[in-house]
């Protein structure tokens, strides 16, 4: 990684709804007033935080584990007064997928110390509690068999799991590890943890506002928004032949460069 004149990363973990609002998260951080010299972006439906995991026929390695945190670091060697603008965000797959909060606590404690380590601007958005706990418990059993085939977390059991991982972030805020995004329960779809379609761009918009500053609309993103969601589909498609497929990068344009993990 070379020395940048005026490097900036942003860096995005996340699952599913990073996944489908890559677009938009990609040209909102391309805008920022301080424009990024590099975005990295992990994701995948279904992505964990810490362990293998993924949707249907794919996996992913953990987010911590995937090289976005080795790209972070990589970025700080090679510019160590540069910028690092961190967003968190798709947490809660691991309680479904677990059955209990440790091991999720342990992975966000460890990445968040790392990313501190860096020195790095970290923001999380908030579970989404209040969407979460409303669902009806016959939807809940529908969906867990759709989502997490092979999960047998209760439906009392993840309403406890959800809220007591928003009080641990809510403690780590307080203490001044991160800033907290906050989450509204009508953000929400009939599952009550994907992002609506119609707002999605509006919520990751205020979200990456809330990190990087003022978006500048004047700037244009020099690549299409359909290259840009058709990018997952490549990657999924690599799988087919590679259980784990290296990262990939784009040009968005000669200052700036996309990688995703």
């Amino acid at each position: 990684m070379k020395p940048d004149t005026n490097p900036c990363l942003i860096a995005v973990f996340g699952a599913s709804n990073v996944t489908v609002s890559l677009p938009t998260i990609v040209s909102t951080a391309f805008r920022a007033q301080t424009p990024p010299s590099e975005i990295a972006v992990g994701h995948g439906p279904g992505r964990s935080y810490g362990t293998v995991a993924g949707c249907f026929l794919y996996s992913y390695p953990g987010l911590l584990k995937c090289g976005l945190l080795d790209h972070c670091r990589r970025f700080r060697q090679a510019n160590p007064h540069a910028p690092i603008q961190v967003l968190l965000t798709d947490i809660g797959n691991d309680l479904a997928l677990t059955g209990q909060n440790r091991a999720l606590h342990f992975w966000l404690d460890k990445l968040i110390s790392r990313l501190e380590a860096l020195n790095a601007r970290i923001m999380v958005s908030r579970l989404p509690v209040a969407s979460v706990t409303a669902m009806p418990r016959w939807k809940f059993n529908i969906l867990r068999h759709i989502y997490f085939p092979f999960a047998d977390t209760g439906f009392d059991q993840i309403k406890t799991l959800v809220t007591e991982t928003q009080t641990q972030l809510d403690a780590w805020a307080a203490a001044g590890r991160f800033t907290s995004l906050a989450t509204e329960p009508h953000w929400y779809t009939i599952d009550h943890f994907h992002l609506a379609f119609f707002r999605r761009k509006r919520v990751f918009h205020n979200w990456l506002a809330q990190l990087l500053g003022p978006i500048d609309p004047a700037r244009r993103l020099g690549v299409s928004s359909l290259k840009l969601r058709l990018l997952p589909m490549k990657r999924y498609w690599r799988m087919r032949t590679r259980k784990y497929p290296a990262s990939h990068s784009l040009e968005l344009d000669q200052n700036c460069h996309l990688f995703y993990y």
